[in-house]
């Protein structure tokens, strides 16, 4: 299923909302996505995003434990 960039940052935008909702710190980006959201805006599962990370999917560290995706870079 491919999603029009205007679908995948209404997305992304959603979760951000519901993340400040229930009080989790928001990405710094409407693009910036934890796992779960990157997953939501490609339509992939967690198991396909770790495969494609050891391919070369661009990620940024956070802390020792996270990560976040910029979807533009993602979608190339």
């Amino acid at each position: 299923m491919n999603m029009s960039e205007v679908e995948m940052r209404h997305i992304a935008e959603m979760v951000a909302a519901l993340d400040k909702a229930s009080g989790k710190r928001a990405a710094n980006t409407a693009s910036e996505l934890n796992r779960q959201q990157i997953c939501a805006a490609l339509g992939v599962s967690e198991s396909t995003i770790r495969r494609l990370e050891q391919v070369g999917l661009p990620y940024t560290p956070v802390g020792t434990r996270s990560k976040r995706y910029d979807l533009n870079e993602c979608k190339n």
